[in-house]
Protein backbone atom coordinates (compact mmCIF):
# COMPACT_ATOMS: atom_id res chain seq x y z
CA UNK A 1 0.00 0.00 0.00
CA UNK A 2 1.49 3.42 -0.96
CA UNK A 3 1.40 6.43 1.41
CA UNK A 4 -1.41 7.86 0.07
CA UNK A 5 -3.36 4.57 0.77
CA UNK A 6 -1.99 4.41 4.15
CA UNK A 7 -3.20 7.77 4.98
CA UNK A 8 -6.53 7.54 3.50
CA UNK A 9 -6.80 4.28 5.71
CA UNK A 10 -5.88 6.44 8.74
CA UNK A 11 -8.65 8.76 7.90
CA UNK A 12 -11.33 6.88 7.81
CA UNK A 13 -9.80 4.32 10.64
CA UNK A 14 -8.85 7.13 13.37
CA UNK A 15 -12.32 8.02 14.01
CA UNK A 16 -13.81 4.84 14.35
CA UNK A 17 -10.94 3.96 17.03
CA UNK A 18 -11.72 7.06 19.04
CA UNK A 19 -15.41 6.25 19.23
CA UNK A 20 -14.67 2.90 20.34
CA UNK A 21 -12.58 3.94 23.18
CA UNK A 22 -14.11 7.08 24.06
CA UNK A 23 -15.48 5.54 27.28
CA UNK A 24 -12.68 3.53 28.24
CA UNK A 25 -10.59 5.19 31.68
CA UNK A 26 -7.69 3.55 33.75
CA UNK A 27 -8.09 -0.07 34.55
CA UNK A 28 -11.65 0.18 34.74
CA UNK A 29 -13.38 -0.72 31.40
CA UNK A 30 -17.45 0.39 30.70
CA UNK A 31 -19.44 -1.73 28.22
CA UNK A 32 -18.62 -0.28 24.74
CA UNK A 33 -21.57 1.99 23.44
CA UNK A 34 -23.56 1.08 21.39
CA UNK A 35 -23.47 1.53 17.46
CA UNK A 36 -25.51 4.83 16.83
CA UNK A 37 -28.57 4.17 14.82
CA UNK A 38 -28.01 5.97 12.00
CA UNK A 39 -24.86 3.85 10.91
CA UNK A 40 -27.11 0.57 10.83
CA UNK A 41 -30.38 1.63 9.79
CA UNK A 42 -33.57 -0.88 10.03
CA UNK A 43 -36.05 -1.85 7.80
CA UNK A 44 -39.41 -1.46 9.01
CA UNK A 45 -40.07 -5.27 9.02
CA UNK A 46 -36.72 -5.83 11.53
CA UNK A 47 -37.87 -2.53 13.68
CA UNK A 48 -40.91 -4.62 13.78
CA UNK A 49 -39.71 -7.50 15.05
CA UNK A 50 -37.29 -6.01 17.32
CA UNK A 51 -40.21 -4.89 19.16
CA UNK A 52 -41.93 -8.24 19.40
CA UNK A 53 -38.62 -8.98 21.03
CA UNK A 54 -38.73 -6.52 23.67
CA UNK A 55 -42.43 -6.65 24.14
CA UNK A 56 -42.24 -10.30 24.96
CA UNK A 57 -39.32 -9.48 27.03
CA UNK A 58 -41.58 -7.08 29.25
CA UNK A 59 -44.74 -9.43 29.13
CA UNK A 60 -41.83 -12.37 30.86
CA UNK A 61 -40.26 -10.34 33.46
CA UNK A 62 -43.65 -8.64 34.54
CA UNK A 63 -42.42 -5.05 33.53
CA UNK A 64 -46.13 -3.41 32.56
CA UNK A 65 -45.05 0.18 32.15
CA UNK A 66 -42.27 -1.10 29.43
CA UNK A 67 -45.17 -3.22 28.03
CA UNK A 68 -47.36 -0.28 27.52
CA UNK A 69 -44.89 1.08 25.29
CA UNK A 70 -46.06 -1.33 22.51
CA UNK A 71 -49.98 -1.43 22.99
CA UNK A 72 -52.12 1.38 22.05
CA UNK A 73 -54.47 2.19 23.95
CA UNK A 74 -57.78 0.91 22.37
CA UNK A 75 -55.72 -2.22 21.73
CA UNK A 76 -58.05 -5.17 20.53
CA UNK A 77 -57.04 -8.91 22.48
CA UNK A 78 -58.14 -12.16 21.17
CA UNK A 79 -57.23 -14.64 24.11
CA UNK A 80 -56.23 -18.26 22.94
CA UNK A 81 -58.65 -19.56 25.94
CA UNK A 82 -61.99 -18.65 23.60
CA UNK A 83 -63.12 -15.75 25.62
CA UNK A 84 -64.33 -12.81 24.82
CA UNK A 85 -62.36 -9.86 23.32
CA UNK A 86 -60.06 -7.94 25.88
CA UNK A 87 -60.91 -4.20 24.36
CA UNK A 88 -58.52 -1.73 25.20
CA UNK A 89 -55.10 -1.44 27.67
CA UNK A 90 -56.77 -1.16 30.89
CA UNK A 91 -59.07 -3.91 30.46
CA UNK A 92 -55.77 -5.60 28.77
CA UNK A 93 -53.55 -4.59 32.09
CA UNK A 94 -56.17 -6.21 34.42
CA UNK A 95 -56.03 -9.35 33.13
CA UNK A 96 -52.57 -9.24 32.41
CA UNK A 97 -51.88 -8.87 36.04
CA UNK A 98 -54.23 -11.22 37.16
CA UNK A 99 -52.37 -14.09 35.14
CA UNK A 100 -49.04 -12.51 36.38
CA UNK A 101 -49.88 -13.72 39.43
CA UNK A 102 -50.53 -17.09 39.10
CA UNK A 103 -47.10 -17.57 37.35
CA UNK A 104 -43.63 -18.29 38.45
CA UNK A 105 -40.91 -18.67 36.11
CA UNK A 106 -42.16 -18.07 32.89
CA UNK A 107 -40.42 -18.54 29.66
CA UNK A 108 -41.75 -17.87 25.94
CA UNK A 109 -40.03 -18.89 23.26
CA UNK A 110 -40.74 -17.77 19.64
CA UNK A 111 -40.03 -19.02 15.78
CA UNK A 112 -40.88 -18.92 12.62
CA UNK A 113 -41.57 -15.17 12.52
CA UNK A 114 -43.07 -13.84 9.34
CA UNK A 115 -43.56 -9.72 9.58
CA UNK A 116 -45.20 -7.75 6.61
CA UNK A 117 -45.58 -3.67 6.46
CA UNK A 118 -47.76 -1.24 4.22
CA UNK A 119 -47.21 1.84 4.92
CA UNK A 120 -48.56 2.80 8.41
CA UNK A 121 -49.68 -0.82 8.70
CA UNK A 122 -47.98 -3.59 9.44
CA UNK A 123 -48.25 -7.02 10.71
CA UNK A 124 -46.85 -10.51 12.24
CA UNK A 125 -47.20 -13.95 12.90
CA UNK A 126 -44.84 -16.28 15.10
CA UNK A 127 -45.25 -19.33 16.49
CA UNK A 128 -44.39 -19.83 20.50
CA UNK A 129 -44.03 -22.08 23.23
CA UNK A 130 -44.25 -21.23 26.62
CA UNK A 131 -42.96 -22.95 29.90
CA UNK A 132 -43.63 -22.16 33.09
CA UNK A 133 -45.35 -22.77 36.62
CA UNK A 134 -49.15 -21.95 36.79
CA UNK A 135 -50.89 -21.86 40.15
CA UNK A 136 -47.78 -24.05 41.19
CA UNK A 137 -48.18 -26.93 38.40
CA UNK A 138 -46.07 -26.86 35.41
CA UNK A 139 -47.79 -26.23 32.31
CA UNK A 140 -46.42 -25.90 28.51
CA UNK A 141 -48.27 -24.32 25.63
CA UNK A 142 -47.82 -24.15 22.12
CA UNK A 143 -49.46 -21.31 19.91
CA UNK A 144 -49.32 -18.94 17.22
CA UNK A 145 -49.96 -14.97 17.84
CA UNK A 146 -50.68 -12.15 15.08
CA UNK A 147 -49.82 -8.71 15.90
CA UNK A 148 -51.31 -5.97 13.85
CA UNK A 149 -49.62 -2.86 14.31
CA UNK A 150 -50.20 1.02 13.42
CA UNK A 151 -47.92 3.52 13.36
CA UNK A 152 -48.94 6.49 15.47
CA UNK A 153 -46.88 9.40 15.75
CA UNK A 154 -44.01 7.65 14.43
CA UNK A 155 -44.15 4.58 16.85
CA UNK A 156 -45.31 1.54 16.09
CA UNK A 157 -47.90 0.15 18.50
CA UNK A 158 -49.83 -2.90 18.75
CA UNK A 159 -53.64 -2.27 17.96
CA UNK A 160 -54.92 -6.20 17.82
CA UNK A 161 -53.24 -8.98 19.48
CA UNK A 162 -54.79 -12.15 18.19
CA UNK A 163 -53.15 -15.40 20.21
CA UNK A 164 -54.36 -19.03 18.98
CA UNK A 165 -53.26 -22.19 21.41
CA UNK A 166 -52.39 -25.64 19.44
CA UNK A 167 -54.23 -28.34 21.32
CA UNK A 168 -52.68 -29.71 23.87
CA UNK A 169 -51.26 -33.27 23.96
CA UNK A 170 -52.87 -33.55 27.67
CA UNK A 171 -56.16 -31.96 28.68
CA UNK A 172 -55.31 -28.53 30.60
CA UNK A 173 -57.30 -28.08 33.79
CA UNK A 174 -57.97 -24.49 34.46
CA UNK A 175 -59.84 -23.54 37.15
CA UNK A 176 -63.16 -22.44 37.21
CA UNK A 177 -63.32 -18.45 37.34
CA UNK A 178 -59.55 -17.69 37.30
CA UNK A 179 -58.09 -15.50 34.72
CA UNK A 180 -57.47 -17.67 31.67
CA UNK A 181 -55.23 -15.15 29.22
CA UNK A 182 -51.90 -15.91 27.79
CA UNK A 183 -52.20 -13.54 25.41
CA UNK A 184 -49.16 -12.23 24.04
Amino acid sequence: MNRRGIALCCLLIAPMMAWAGQNHRGKERAKSPALPAQLFPLTPAQRINSLISHMLAAWQVGDVRLLHRYYADDVIVVSGFNQPNIEGWRNYLASYEAQRRRMRSCQIIRRNTFVAVHGDVAWASYQWQFGGLVDGRAVNFDGHTTLIFERRQGSWLIVLNHTSLDAPAEPVAIPAGAPQTLAR
